[in-house]
């Protein structure tokens, strides 16, 4: 299998049934497409399309960058710290746009993760739930990163939550 740190899925031939999937930094174009709306009306072929998806899977990702030891690995790609460009950290935080019209989110993440603290889909997760929307969050115990990247040891979540979201039948 093929690893990819960062990707993103779509059913571009059914429209209706559209997804966003991301591992690690991946998520920085999965998770946003569930919760957050933003459109772009300057074309008309794109006026008043949703930018917003149906479902979110999320892999071992980051998704509060303003955490302390996640914050610190950004200034020189943002230009200063969280304490200088605060709005910049938060805009780059899936966690600070979640609201009650927030799409489902998958989240599976290795509980011993180095690379990204387990604490980042905990804290999600809780975020989702707080607003009424559908999580499913999935620990896995004695997994490291570069686990929830192997399709082996994802798959058998990552397929039926794709299945429920996505009405197959429809």
């Amino acid at each position: 299998m093929r690893r990819c740190r960062e990707y993103r899925l779509f059913t571009l031939e059914d429209p209706e049934r559209v997804r966003g999937y991301g591992h690690s930094a991946g998520r920085a174009l999965a998770a946003p497409l569930g919760v957050r709306e933003t459109r772009d009306d300057s074309a008309p072929e794109l006026e008043g399309i949703s930018t917003r998806v149906d479902c979110v899977v999320a892999l071992a990702s980051q998704t509060d960058i303003t955490m302390p030891d996640t914050a610190a690995q950004y200034p020189d790609v943002f230009g200063g710290t969280p304490e200088e460009m605060p709005e910049v950290y938060r805009d780059a935080s899936a966690v600070a746009f979640v609201d009650e019209v927030s799409v489902p989110f998958l989240l599976v993440h290795g509980v011993e993760d180095l690379d990204v603290p387990f604490a980042h889909s905990r804290e999600l997760a809780a975020a989702l739930e707080e607003a009424g929307v559908q999580v499913e969050l999935v620990e896995l115990p004695d997994a490291y990163h570069d686990a929830t990247n192997d399709w082996a040891v994802v798959g058998r979540n990552v397929l039926p939550f794709l299945e429920r979201q996505l009405k197959p039948g429809r």
